[in-house]
């Protein structure tokens, strides 16, 4: 652990429990630097319950934005969701669990170290899933009921790759190789291009594989921008102690762009429906 990886922390959790302190040391070898440089809900010892739940929902700390963020947006996506039916409907409401799922992560992990681990596997799964749901979307858009056999073929493939990629996050988060899971997660975004090379081989360019290309090349510019944001930590950095250290932090702007990155790639989708 590095010396001076915690020396903006605000606040501090001095327990006469054995037991709470070494929880509060547990969960504090894995939180973030940029939570530490605004402020952490700590609940070390509290009971999980609605009363609780709901003090973490209304103080000022940095999971402030970043559970209001991720919630209003799986909201959004459950609404809009509804307009759509068949696999658009499926789509967003995948779109809607990794969002909630996100803001149910940034509520129980304040707790323990236990409660961290097992939401934050939720959470990254949730990530992976909608990646993965794209890929099956446009695979159904371009070949069900032209070529059903390449549907089938493409779909075998993205089943593997995903269970593979969902099965490989709990290893990869028990052993901190954040990097490793942004890469790999970059790489899988990038699995739709062969496919829309290969549906745009057999159809033609035409105005819906334009708008679907272009649109799913901005998604994924959007999701670099939010991980730009993250690891940057420029609010932080520049503006301590003020709304920029508790509410409009690095990872608030993460989630902003991955909200508006996964809106953009349901846009995508339905280019092609």
């Amino acid at each position: 652990m590095e010396k001076k990886k915690y020396r903006y922390h605000p606040e501090k959790f001095d327990s006469k429990d054995p037991v709470l302190q070494e929880q509060w040391e547990d969960l504090k070898d894995v939180l973030c630097d940029n939570e530490y440089m605004t402020k952490y809900k700590i609940m070390i010892g509290k009971p999980i319950n609605l009363k609780t739940i709901i003090e973490i929902w209304t103080s000022k700390s940095t999971d402030l934005s970043n559970i209001w963020s991720h919630f209003l947006a799986g909201v959004f996506f459950i609404i809009r969701g509804w307009s759509f039916d068949g696999r658009l409907f499926t789509l967003h409401l995948l779109a809607a669990y990794t969002y909630i799922m996100s803001a149910m992560y940034h509520t129980f992990r304040n707790y323990n170290r236990k409660m961290y681990d097992i939401m934050l596997n939720f959470d990254v799964s949730g990530i992976a899933i909608q990646i993965f749901s794209y890929d099956f979307v446009d695979t159904i858009a371009f070949f069900h009921g032209k070529r059903d056999d390449l549907m089938y073929i493409y779909c075998a493939v993205f089943a593997i790759l995903s269970v593979i990629v969902i099965g490989a996050v709990p290893i990869i988060l028990s052993r901190k190789l954040y990097t490793l899971r942004t890469v790999l997660f970059s790489l899988c975004a990038f699995t739709c291009f062969p496919l829309f090379a290969h549906g745009i081989k057999i159809y033609g360019w035409n105005e819906k594989s334009q708008n679907m290309l272009i649109l799913r090349i901005a998604t994924i510019a959007l999701e670099g921008v939010g991980i730009f944001f993250r690891a940057s930590k420029v609010p932080e950095r520049f503006t301590q102690g003020n709304i920029f250290q508790w509410c409009l932090h690095s990872h608030f702007w993460f989630h902003i762009a991955g909200a508006i990155g996964s809106y953009v790639g349901c846009l995508s989708a339905e280019a092609m429906a």
